[in-house]
């Protein structure tokens, strides 16, 4: 059976073919080519179930042909993010220095996040940079916001969150131990049976889940109530 994900995958695949070069279609091939390995790969696993309906496919800039796509794609039409690839990453230090350390990266340098979650997506913000000329000014404006009149609700906001869990990873667990329809995958699957009390574990995640999701939504209220105010 089909994945959804994955015939939207092969659909975007389809139309960058379309409206790239005359390599367009052999990159296409040898891409479609590279998602059926990896979804043989994940089958194999027994892991298809769990993580191809929550895939999420993207065209990047960069790669063969890219000078051609900055041609051809403007404003809107640009893929949103761009590729950097390892030698870039090095040379510019963006996650590690010279020495494997992190004094001196940009990662250092911009990383006072107050949760797991967070630091992980300011990680993914700075391999994956925005590349629309929009998306960046619209991300600086909320920046300049953010430090001058919400600048007392997101220290309220870091508050709040500054004991919450990985939610991220959290959330991740219980819905790989609710699974689909057939429940969950692995360990969590209905026909394992396990000598220890899994349900207590998966009760003990869910409550600390919904814990922890009061505190996030403390601190979306702090931030939404100074933005009405500016509204009205």
């Amino acid at each position: 059976m089909r994945d959804a994900s994955v015939d939207g995958a092969a659909a975007a695949v389809d139309g960058e073919a379309q409206a790239g070069d005359e390599e367009g279609p052999l990159l296409a091939v040898a891409a479609l080519r590279a998602l059926g390995l990896m979804v043989h790969f994940l089958r194999e696993g027994l892991l298809d179930g769990a993580l191809l309906p929550h895939a999420r496919f993207e065209a990047l800039a960069g790669g063969p042909g890219a000078e051609a796509d900055a041609a051809v794609h403007r404003g809107s039409d640009a893929p949103a993010l761009m590729a950097l690839d390892g030698a870039a990453l090095e040379s510019l230090e963006l996650l590690e220095n010279s020495a494997g350390g992190t004094a001196g990266t940009l990662l250092a340098l911009l990383d006072h996040c107050t949760t797991p979650f967070g630091r992980r997506r300011l990680r993914r913000w700075l391999v994956r940079p925005l590349l629309r000329a929009g998306d960046i000014a619209r991300r600086q404006d909320a920046v300049e916001e953010l430090m001058s009149s919400l600048a007392d609700a997101a220290g309220s906001a870091r508050r709040a969150l500054a004991g919450v869990c990985d939610l991220e990873r959290a959330l991740a667990r219980l819905a790989a131990s609710a699974g689909g329809e057939g429940g969950g995958v692995g360990r969590e699957a209905p026909h394992v049976i396990l000598y220890e009390d899994v349900s207590r574990k998966r009760v003990k995640r869910l409550v600390g889940a919904v814990r922890d999701m009061g505190a996030v939504g403390r601190a979306l209220r702090a931030l939404d109530k100074v933005r009405r105010q500016k509204v009205e």
